[in-house]
């Protein structure tokens, strides 16, 4: 990791009490930056939205958010929507890697992971997700269950892969490996 965004990462886990492993902090660090409008500074907030881990499917941070608000259960969506003439749904995705240059491997497992969580909400017969991964499923499942309620015929969605690189990834954008992946989640 860069030195100057090392120093950044253990200041914001001194500061919010994260005695965690260095990938861990960059975790955590990345989604209270990215995720901020939603989480503000609540630590409980950040530590729910960091789903990474051994079996995390390349996903590191998930966030549902409804109404400008985020959400971790299904009954809070059902809240939030059931006196709203016209609501709103977003879902972000993030992968944090603390590496100084763009793995395609890596970037094609997180782009599968997404894939993954979106079909489970939709028929999870089929797959079989991390508990963690089944939660957001959930959440996505419950959005599309109402999605008369919802502004958007589709959830939007928002993905990102953060690195410490200094470099643009353009070259890991044009490898078969994430076009692909690209290609086939527009559909």
């Amino acid at each position: 990791m860069h030195t100057l965004t090392g120093k950044r990462v253990a200041k914001f886990a001194r500061d919010f009490g994260f005695a965690v492993s260095e990938d861990k902090q960059f975790e955590l660090y990345v989604a209270a930056n990215y995720l901020y409008p939603y989480l503000r500074d609540d630590v409980g907030k950040i530590e729910r939205s960091v789903r990474g881990g051994g079996s995390d499917e390349g996903i590191d941070i998930a966030a549902v958010v409804v109404n400008g608000q985020l959400v971790f259960e299904p009954s809070e969506i059902e809240e939030l929507i059931s006196e709203q003439i016209s609501n709103t749904a977003r879902v972000v995705f993030i992968q944090a890697k603390t590496s100084e240059s763009y793995d395609t491997k890596l970037i094609s497992k997180f782009l599968h992971g997404i894939e993954s969580v979106t079909k489970y909400a939709i028929n999870p017969q089929n797959i079989n997700l991390p508990a963690a991964l089944v939660d957001l499923a959930a959440l996505i499942d419950k959005i599309a269950e109402n999605g008369d309620k919802f502004q958007e015929t589709r959830i939007p969605c928002e993905v990102f892969y953060v690195t410490t690189s200094g470099h643009d990834g353009a070259d890991a954008r044009k490898e078969l490996q994430v076009t692909e992946r690209f290609a086939g989640s527009k559909n």
